[in-house]
């Protein structure tokens, strides 16, 4: 299939301009969920010092996106839009990565499929609106993947440009110090290079990984992980995320999934093909898969020996080499130009018809934080002598009681988080107050805690998907 040179810039600059309109659609309506208020909380911090070192304690990720976020809301201001406009510059980045990995490894036609694919995902659009390091994390797995290929191309020829290995240990110690499951992402890319390459370029893996490695030791003297949120890692739900997204309603799963799998065949089928031949061309078959599943054998087996730290999106890296996978599946099948344009066509169609509404109706399936915070600023003061308790999951509440001019509405020393009921109790007994507001989510933990031993005076129902419980109980014991 021949594409004509300026056909081709055309209609990646459509796809460009299309993923920016995707990735910012509804994201006036996107409200700040729970883990968006650690980055609020680091942001307020307000020195780049204490959110290095003190920013450590208030989250469990490294420094680097709190770092360039904060100076970026320095030129841009604070506000619910800067900060998730921030993540979609890097939505941004990460689709032209996507394009150009694929290129590297296959052809043009797969470069435009595999865009186009991270389109369709609606939880890829969802992490470009959300305010937190792993749209950046995404990004610069991206850069270290392509920045791999290069070597890898080149390293037995002594031919690796030094401009390379310096720009693959840059992205791959910002990766670092964006999130820690970017070891394994390292240390998965090291191993790959050792198992090809370990023989014949053995010194120059060891001295690039060496200084990677040593560039992120000084952090370790920081590192501070608490309040990890982890689920069992099972299998079929890393498929599911790494190919729907987490979403098994979405219409065009059925292709995705067969695309996984023709793309899965083929390139068993070339290494096979590759290893009879005794050629090496098959080494970028192999790492797509290796990258796809290796990650998610080690994290089962280091749960099951205990090191309980997972959930799909931390391995979010992994994501690339499925999408690359699946458009080796889907292109076998494009011949010409035409069936190319009415593939993307078919493409662009669902994005709209189906993507886009997912987007609209996961931004919409809470009660509006905003809402529910102007209830209580209105009645916080009716009563004397009151506090106001919010549970830990429905946090980004505290966010909303701030004026972004940080004129605070009420009190911080009248507000507390809510991390178990025993610390609720403390908190009483240490504020005595007459009056106690209660902001908690569906699962009314505290509700039921707070029922239990004082008398609720009013109740006030946020319904929607997901519904929200303003109450306001007497401190009189039962």
């Amino acid at each position: 299939m021949i594409l004509n040179k300026y056909f081709k810039i055309i209609l990646f600059l459509f796809v460009v301009f299309f993923s920016i309109f995707v990735f910012t659609y509804n994201i006036t309506e996107s409200k700040l969920d729970k883990d968006e208020q650690f980055t609020i909380n680091i942001l307020n911090l307000s020195s780049l010092p204490n959110i290095i070192v003190k920013g450590n304690i208030e989250d469990s990720h490294p420094p680097i996106y709190h770092i360039i976020l904060y100076l970026f809301i320095s030129c841009f201001g604070l506000s619910e839009l800067t900060i998730k406009i921030f993540s979609v510059i890097f939505a941004v980045f990460s689709i032209i990565g996507i394009f150009i990995l694929s290129n590297q490894i296959y052809s043009y036609k797969e470069s435009i499929t595999s865009m186009f694919i991270m389109l369709t995902v609606p939880y890829i659009a969802l992490i470009a609106q959300d305010a937190r390091s792993y749209m950046l994390f995404f990004s610069l797995s991206i850069y270290t993947v392509i920045f791999l290929v290069d070597i890898i191309k080149n390293i037995n020829e002594n031919k690796i440009l030094t401009k390379t290995i310096i720009l693959y240990i840059i992205f791959a110690v910002l990766s670092l110090y964006t999130h820690y499951y970017a070891l394994l992402l390292i240390s998965l890319e090291f191993s790959f290079l050792l198992l090809f390459f370990g023989k014949t370029a053995l010194k120059k893996i060891l001295l690039i990984f060496f200084i990677v490695f040593l560039l992120f030791v000084p952090w370790m003297f920081f590192i501070k992980v608490r309040n990890i949120y982890t689920v069992y890692p099972n299998f079929l739900d890393f498929l599911e995320w790494n190919i729907c997204g987490g979403f098994k309603n979405n219409k065009f799963n059925y292709v995705l999934f067969i695309g996984f799998l023709i793309g899965c065949f083929s390139i068993f089928v070339n290494i096979f093909k590759q290893i009879k031949q005794e050629k090496m061309n098959y080494i970028y078959d192999f790492m797509l898969l290796w990258l796809s599943f290796i990650p998610f054998i080690i994290v089962f087996v280091l749960y099951y020996f205990g090191f309980k730290c997972y959930h799909a999106r931390y391995l979010i890296f992994s994501l690339v080499p499925f999408y690359i996978i699946i458009s080796r599946g889907i292109c076998l099948f494009i011949k010409s130009k035409y069936l190319m344009l009415l593939l993307l066509s078919m493409f662009t169609i669902f994005v709209c018809n189906n993507t886009l509404p997912l987007i609209k109706n996961e931004n919409l399936l809470e009660s509006n934080p905003k809402d529910i915070v102007c209830f209580v600023k209105e009645n916080f003061y009716k009563v004397d002598n009151s506090i106001l308790v919010i549970g830990f999951r429905d946090m980004s509440f505290e966010y909303y009681l701030t004026d972004f001019n940080k004129e605070i509405v009420i009190p911080k020393d009248k507000i507390f988080i809510s991390y178990n009921n025993d610390d609720i109790e403390r908190f009483i007994k240490e504020k005595e107050p007459s009056y106690i507001w209660l902001i908690d989510d569906d699962s009314q933990d505290n509700y039921t805690f707070l029922k239990s031993k004082y008398n609720i005076i009013e109740k006030e129902d946020f319904p929607n998907d997901r519904s929200w419980l303003v109450s306001l109980f007497s401190t009189l014991e039962k």
